[in-house]
């Protein structure tokens, strides 16, 4: 049987927390409850509007969010249940069935190489608006979604009109090993197509390549981070990783482990983000001071050297919720992050569900 090593495994680092309710409501009304009395804390309101649930949330899992840099198109890797039990309980892709929750978009879960009835893996899901005064208002599967294999972690890259250069996400459709690799389809739609392919001369290797963000830093120069459970050299159970690129992604240097960010903790989702003043910042996930995953950001302190970065910044905290995370951010400033909750009445086939959120700019 193929081990599918699932996308979502940076969401086991949400530490389990969350608010108690009536173990009289039904499971529905439970999570309804839940997420209305949902609250995490925005550490910097000098900066940002107060965080709210997306319109579109559903109880399937949407991680992974992305949200393009004109704030009309969202992505999302998205898994049709309970994802977090499932791999806290360490399963194979064909035991998923008690898991099972939310709508699902017309995924296919039946094709599997091992003749099982039913098969679990990620989708791309994208979402589109036609200003940024809209709410997203629902999921579409995308057109790089494909069965047995996980697609995640999407990133779009270098817009023109209605076309991405690059759209960039992972893949472990990957013989024998199954392991997370980077891949991207050029010149495709906001809702992108194609087969896809492992990232052209990218360094890949047998480890885990999870969350990319690519960013056009200047001239002909990229900036390809990711972050990895397994890669050699890492200081914490999670590291950010980076490789440049001076010729527009045709070659890629070797991998650096980002040590001016990573500690002996965890550290993952990198997103790089350039203000209107022309300062970097990176946004990424963390473990904050109350054993929870968090959103900071640190800012470059030497202009092109992208392992120079300054102190860190709480951006956003968990508040009564298990965790927040998979931050990215529009040309506005505008933030978009996952929130993930823990009902503490679900059982161990009901008990956590990840929604995306978003933290508008002042």
């Amino acid at each position: 049987m193929i081990k599918n090593k699932l996308i979502l495994i940076s969401a086991l680092a949400f530490s389990a927390c969350g608010s108690e309710e009536s173990s009289d409501a039904t499971d529905e009304e439970r999570w309804i409850q839940l997420k209305e009395n949902a609250v995490v804390v925005n550490e910097l309101p000098s900066e940002f509007n107060t965080p709210y649930m997306q319109k579109l949330s559903t109880m399937g899992w949407e991680d992974g969010i992305h949200i393009s840099r004109d704030g009309l198109v969202l992505y999302c890797v998205y898994v049709p249940g309970d994802m977090l039990s499932f791999s806290l309980a360490g399963l194979d892709p064909d035991q998923f069935g008690p898991y099972l929750r939310g709508p699902l978009y017309g995924m296919d879960l039946i094709s599997n190489p091992a003749g099982r009835t039913s098969w679990i893996h990620g989708d791309i899901l994208y979402s589109h608006r036609n200003s940024v005064s809209e709410r997203f208002s629902s999921w579409t599967n995308s057109g790089v979604s494909k069965s047995v294999f996980s697609e995640g972690a999407p990133f779009s890259y270098r817009k023109s009109g209605s076309v991405y250069e690059k759209f960039v996400y992972n893949s472990n459709n990957k013989a024998p090993t199954y392991d997370l690799d980077i891949w991207s389809v050029d010149n495709t739609g906001l809702n992108p197509s194609g087969s896809g392919a492992p990232l052209a001369n990218f360094p890949h290797s047998d480890y885990t390549e999870d969350n990319p963000d690519m960013e056009n830093v200047g001239s002909n120069t990229v900036v390809l981070m990711f972050d990895s459970n397994d890669y050699p050299g890492g200081l914490g159970s999670h590291d950010i990783y980076y490789s440049i690129s001076n010729d527009n992604g045709a070659n890629w240097s070797a991998v650096n482990n980002l040590s001016t960010v990573n500690t002996a903790l965890q550290e993952h989702q990198p997103h790089l983000y350039k203000n209107s003043e022309g300062d970097y910042f990176l946004y990424f996930s963390a473990t904050n001071s109350d054993g929870k995953l968090a959103v900071f950001r640190v800012k470059q302190q030497n202009p092109g050297d992208w392992n120079s970065w300054g102190s860190r910044q709480l951006v956003v905290s968990a508040g009564n919720t298990a965790g927040v995370g998979e931050p990215t951010l529009t040309d506005n400033g505008d933030l978009s992050f996952v929130v993930v909750y823990e009902n503490r009445d679900g059982g161990n086939y009901d008990r956590y569900d990840a929604d995306p959120w978003f933290m508008p700019k002042r």
